[in-house]
């Protein structure tokens, strides 16, 4: 009788051993060996496309905007509705002062998951950025209500800071 790992394909199998390892360095804190080790998964074998969502996230903490802003754009060609992926997404954007993008990616997120405080923070942002002052203070009072110990954050940001001052 063969095993569960004995009936997966060659590709898959080795793709499985990339994936242990690319937790392994991703739990010791070796982020560039853990988006590499992740990254051979995801070659070795498409279907582990998935995995793009942790190389996202791990490309944003080093500050590699485009890549993860890439990395993210494949996790949403395979699941549309990954409301994270979208508001990851807006936050790489932002960054990258592509704010109307930003906008549109945050939006996503908000339609998907209309409690999910971080696209409305960041999506007051991004609008407070594009001049939108009523949709950025309505965003705002939504994450805040979420959120509350939020608003020493945006009391630090000259954008934000405004649609507390309004209150």
């Amino acid at each position: 009788m063969r095993t569960a790992e004995e009936a997966l394909s060659p590709e898959q199998q080795q793709a499985n051993q990339w994936v242990e390892k690319a937790n392994r360095f991703y739990a010791a804190e070796q982020y560039p060996k853990a988006i590499d080790a992740y990254r051979e998964a995801i070659e070795l074998y498409p279907p582990y496309r998935m995995y793009n969502f942790i190389v996202g996230e791990l490309l944003m903490r080093a500050r590699k905007y485009q890549a993860a802003a890439e990395a993210y754009r494949d996790v949403l060609d395979l699941t549309p509705d990954h409301e994270q992926a979208w508001s990851d997404l807006g936050q790489c954007l932002l960054v990258m002062d592509c704010t109307t993008e930003a906008v549109e990616a945050f939006d996503r997120a908000i339609d998907l998951a209309p409690e999910y405080v971080e696209p409305l923070y960041y999506g007051a942002l991004a609008r407070g950025r594009l001049g939108e002052h009523g949709v950025a203070e309505r965003y705002l009072r939504r994450a805040l209500m979420l959120k509350p110990e939020w608003a020493s954050y945006a009391r630090e940001d000259p954008v934000l800071r405004r649609y507390l001052d309004a209150a």
